[in-house]
């Protein structure tokens, strides 16, 4: 076979699992863990299996495995209540992630112009959230909250890829605190 024949069945072989990648989708529900997520991961768990892809191990190649794209990951401290997401904790579309507060980087702590702000909580857990995504965007949401149809917003993030969504709940304009987005629901490329 030559080079130029191996390169472009190398390269169909590949474009599925790009195809793949490119659709799909990852939750982060993130904070303290809440019973209000009893009812939020089955809506959440729809949205991501709606949009979840097998990617294929390539043929011949000993690095390549199969692997499922976008996930539903539970992103909760260390001493929360591991009960809540009991019947969840085995679904192989979950992943959770344990934050501890000793891992936390050093942070001055500052109060806000509405009292003191979790912001370094609220950002540790994402991040650390986000690293376990597989899918090709993330929808970040809070453990206190639900959103029974994250579709629509899904949807609006595929069509206009490369944007960050958010809500316009508590969202601020710069003039009144500069880069002030809303943290209730946030959505992007991972």
């Amino acid at each position: 076979m030559s080079t130029e024949a191996w390169y472009l069945d190398f390269l169909k072989a590949l474009l599925p699992k790009m195809e793949a990648l490119e659709n799909s989708l990852s939750i982060i529900i993130q904070g303290p863990l809440n019973i209000r997520m009893q009812e939020s991961i089955p809506h959440y768990l729809k949205v991501v299996k709606n949009r979840q892809y097998l990617s294929k191990a390539l043929p011949g190649n000993r690095f390549s495995k199969d692997e499922m794209l976008g996930n539903l990951i539970i992103s909760c401290w260390e001493n929360d209540d591991l009960s809540i997401i009991e019947k969840f904790k085995n679904d192989p579309n979950v992943k959770i992630v344990i934050n501890k507060y000793s891992d936390l980087p050093k942070y001055e702590k500052r109060l806000g112009t509405r009292g003191a702000s979790p912001w370094m909580f609220q950002n540790y857990t994402t991040k650390n959230g986000l690293n376990k995504a597989t899918g090709n965007l993330s929808i970040k949401v809070r453990s206190d909250e639900v959103y029974t149809n994250l579709e629509y917003f899904a949807k609006r993030m595929f069509l206009d890829y490369g944007k960050v969504f958010t809500s316009d709940i508590f969202f601020r304009r710069d003039a009144e605190e500069k880069f002030h987005i809303s943290d209730h629901v946030i959505g992007s490329t991972t």
